[in-house]
């Protein structure tokens, strides 16, 4: 009931350019509704960025061009979302505030707003205890904040990690909360992250017990019986949570391509405790080798999950494909799978090259189905091949940039960082997983079904004017700037700089000039993968939006489409909210990475690297050290840098991207992500 209230207020308030009172939205809904019941709901419309409430009366954001987000402050201005806000028209709104921000004018091609409204306050923070004070990780709170006398009487440890309750005034104080661990403890970092991004690690009690209920028995009823099939999954080798499996075959001239996915909604259903909470969450954000999932462990390791030589509920897309990689048929349906193998990357790929598996992780049916699948394997090879090609000649973007790999002893300290290897098994599942979310999404978009949508928009023009004249100086080759930029142009400059001495710096930098991929109900197509339709279908155990688009595609193929506009309301909330998770596990991720890093880094101080220059700023100069995909700064004062931001000057020497330079490790600042170096002449 209060779905639909909320829904019918939203559609009153957002009818209007003016505001409108609690007594005119009470007496527009047309129901009996206490005043007190629209005030609840308004305020949580207001958290969702949906309304202003300002002077006793109710304003669409909508209607008015307003912007609500997280405000993020750096020195004395900041920024929310792409919008610059100066110093005068912050009000006094501190990093991790959610605002309202009015756009104001364009400067220098930047649109500068004004924060009309600090909707939530941003209250804990982390720091780290010293000297009877705070040092916040958060810069733009100062370098130090003094904690209150009833902080000062707790027994606190020098260089301690602590959680602080942030009290304004005319000088900020810190009221310490809780004492997260000692600074060189080997999982304070992770702890650090869980606080900062105040990631959920515990299930309640009502979402457990729900768990509990489901029954574990396998009903063969109204379901396609694929138990006898050649089906198999290939995994990380730490993985629990088994979303998708494989099939391949050949049937003459055509390759029968199956997708398997764990059928997740058979389980949890709309708008369930689990369905909730699992909202909520919106993604399962890994940690290194720690995962916070976005369900609880019976489903998300055991129920849900494709285990091998276990019966299980899958939703199987089945694609017919010829020898150009076109997908010429396509059958979706629910099915009941018994996979016959648990492979990690590094088996099948020992599989692909006629090897043995040698992880001691794999699993299969029996001894016999080693063969049997590794010629699967072959075809399955075979086809990605195919498929590949045809999505590259169609633009599709593959950077194919090296990401850390990070070793740990039995203490869970980091004893090397080293880039993780991209095997053939990878391509041969993203392939494969890319095109049952083609089909999926081709099939939403032919039949005009409501559904979200995995989209990404085309890059900045100047983004990429910038880059291809970093390009053309470090390649000292010419490259044209097009006259329209398409995923076809970006695919030819990647070509270019592929094998070259800067490849991955150049690739790196064109990645940056991309706009982030993310979720929504319009549908503007692919950019990075060059497709008009695009979705996400095959990852439901990890991500909402995948669980939501297989119970959209069931209700299609039942004929029971919600076309309404609160429906696809509903959805455009879903996708937002959930791009919006996305990017927080993703910042969480990356943030444990850069203090594992440092960790490391701080073992080798006075140590030489070879690096490579990486960028510029007005603290100094950026170095890649490669061999450790590690990035630290060689600080300068006087540095001048080239309006291309790629050569720079300091004491009449010149720096240029992409140089190699020789480095030593002079300090580390784990609280600021902060590795200085010194270049070694």
């Amino acid at each position: 009931m209060e779905v639909v209230d909320k829904l019918k207020i939203l559609k009153i308030i957002n009818s209007s350019k003016k505001g409108k009172s609690i007594k005119q939205i009470q007496k527009e809904i047309g129901e009996n509704i206490s005043q007190r019941t629209i005030k609840k709901i308004l305020k949580e419309l207001e958290l969702e960025g949906k309304i202003l409430i300002k002077n006793s009366k109710v304003y669409s954001l909508k209607k008015l061009d307003l912007i609500f987000g997280e405000f993020e402050k750096k020195k004395n201005y900041g920024f929310v979302n792409d919008i610059f806000i100066p110093p005068k028209w912050s009000n006094l709104a501190i990093s991790g505030d959610l605002v309202i921000v009015k756009p104001i004018k364009k400067e220098n091609g930047k649109i500068v707003g004004k924060i009309i409204k600090i909707v939530k306050k941003k209250h804990l923070f982390i720091g780290t205890y010293r000297n009877k004070k705070v040092y916040p990780d958060d810069k733009s709170l100062g370098i130090s904040i003094e904690i209150t006398k009833k902080s000062k009487k707790l027994k606190i440890e020098e260089n301690s990690k602590v959680l602080f309750r942030l009290i304004r005034g005319k000088k900020l104080k810190a009221s310490i909360v809780e004492v997260i661990g000692k600074i060189d403890e080997p999982d304070v970092d992770l702890k650090v992250v869980i606080k900062t991004y105040n990631l959920p690690i515990n299930f309640s009690k009502e979402v457990e017990s729900e768990v509990d209920k489901i029954p574990e028995k396998i009903n063969f009823k109204n379901r396609l019986d694929l138990t006898d099939e050649i089906i198999y999954t290939i995994d990380p080798i730490d993985a629990k949570d088994y979303d998708d499996a494989i099939s391949v075959k050949k049937e003459g001239d055509y390759y029968i391509l199956g997708v398997h996915i764990a059928d997740v909604s058979h389980y949890v259903k709309f708008n369930s405790v689990i369905d909730i909470e699992a909202r909520k969450r919106a993604t399962s954000v890994y940690l290194l080798n720690f995962v916070i999932p976005m369900l609880p462990h019976k489903l998300s390791n055991y129920l849900s999950s494709l285990q091998p030589l276990k019966n299980r509920y899958a939703f199987s897309v089945i694609m017919k494909i010829n020898k150009k990689g076109e997908i010429v048929e396509t059958t979706f349906f629910k099915s009941i799978i018994n996979s016959k193998a648990r492979l990690t990357y590094e088996d099948a790929q020992a599989l692909l090259e006629n090897k043995e598996p040698w992880t001691g992780v794999s699993k299969f049916a029996d001894e016999n189905y080693i063969e049997i699948i590794r010629e699967n394997l072959k075809l399955a090879e075979e086809l990605s091949e195919i498929i590949r090609e045809k999505r590259e000649s169609e633009g599709s973007l593959d950077f194919d940039l090296p990401e850390p790999y990070f070793i740990f002893d039995e203490n869970k300290n980091i004893i090397n960082i080293i880039p993780k290897i991209r095997l053939k098994t990878h391509r041969i599942i993203e392939d494969f997983m890319i095109s049952a979310n083609v089909s999926v999404a081709n099939f939403f978009s032919k039949n005009n079904i409501p559904a979200i949508y995995r989209i990404h928009d085309r890059p900045d023009p100047k983004k990429i004017k910038n880059f291809i004249i970093i390009a053309q100086n470090l390649l000292n080759i010419p490259i044209s700037i097009p006259e329209k930029i398409t995923s076809l142009e970006i695919s030819k400059i990647l070509k270019m700089v592929k094998n070259s001495d800067n490849e991955d710096l150049l690739t790196y930098l064109l990645l940056r000039s991309m706009a982030r991929a993310r979720y929504s109900t319009k549908n503007i197509g692919h950019f990075g993968l060059a497709l008009k339709n695009y979705t996400h279908f095959t990852s439901p155990i990890r991500r909402y939006p995948d669980l939501m688009v297989h119970r959209i595609l069931y209700s299609a193929l039942k004929n029971k489409i919600d076309r309404s506009d609160e429906f696809l309301e509903m959805l455009e909330d879903i996708a937002n909210h959930c791009s919006n998770m996305e990017e927080k596990a993703d910042n969480a991720e990356w943030d444990l990475w850069e203090y594992k890093k440092l960790e490391f880094m701080k073992n080798k101080i006075g140590e030489i690297f070879e690096g490579v220059i990486s960028g510029f700023s007005d603290e100094g100069i950026f170095v890649e050290i490669k061999e450790h995909l590690v990035e630290g700064i060689v600080k300068f004062e006087n540095l001048k840098i080239d309006e291309n931001r790629y050569i720079a000057y300091v004491n009449n020497k010149m720096y240029k991207l992409g140089q190699k330079v020789n480095v030593k490790v002079a300090k580390v600042i784990k609280e600021f992500k902060k590795l200085i170096l010194d270049f070694v002449l």
